[in-house]
């Protein structure tokens, strides 16, 4: 019950008056960038790609494990990275 009486005292600081104010006056643009990352975000993904030229491949390859470096998913960036990114990383050891 302690809690819930020391919850009610923390609404009375001006601290906290403060805090709500900006979340009340930030929200709608907050709002509005998180949809047109949505947005963007759904125009990325699950592109589909019906045939590559075969001379092409390597440099697809390349600009894939590029994206994947620079937000830090190559495996040999992190132990914890997603299964998918150990394949890319051994093709692109072959082909140099």
């Amino acid at each position: 019950m302690a809690s819930v009486t020391a919850m009610a005292g923390i609404e009375k600081l001006a601290s906290y008056q403060r805090c709500i104010q900006h979340i009340h006056s930030s929200w709608s643009a907050f709002l509005q960038k998180r949809q047109q990352r949505l947005k963007q975000q759904d125009r990325h993904s699950g592109a589909k790609v019906s045939a590559i030229p075969e001379a092409d491949i390597p440099a697809v390859l390349l600009r894939l494990a590029r994206g994947a470096e620079s937000v830090g998913k190559m495996p040999h960036q992190r132990g914890d990275t997603a299964a998918i990114y150990q394949p890319l990383a051994d093709v692109l050891e072959q082909i140099g």
